[in-house]
């Protein structure tokens, strides 16, 4: 049974990744990120896009759920050569959260 309690431990630490954090307001350490790495490219509110790439809003939305790993696997394969993008670990972690907080729902309220 030893390998159920590392299944639902493994599963308790994905879904502390996969919250929504929208209540970390603007002392949000990933949005930091956001502003220092994508804000010259992506629009990081609910203004228009840049015309350069989509909103984060948008970005976060590409994904069911966002990981540190699935970032750094995924920033290089959607930018290419376009961004010079370095970022760490930490910085990978934290921008994650931040990009499943600003993910949309799209389920909307039923029109009358």
């Amino acid at each position: 049974m030893a390998g159920g309690w590392a299944y639902t431990i493994g599963a308790a630490a994905f879904m502390a990744l996969a919250i929504d954090v929208r209540s970390q307001g603007p002392e949000d350490p990933g949005a930091k990120v956001a502003e220092e790495k994508c804000a010259t490219c992506h629009s990081l509110s609910d203004e228009p896009d840049t015309g350069i790439a989509s909103s984060i809003t948008d970005v976060a939305n590409t994904q069911a759920v966002w990981t540190d790993i699935d970032l750094r696997t995924w920033l290089p394969r959607q930018h290419g050569t376009k961004a010079d993008i370095d970022i760490t670990s930490e910085e990978a972690y934290l921008l994650a959260r931040y990009l499943q907080s600003q993910k949309q729902s799209k389920i909307s309220a039923p029109e009358n």
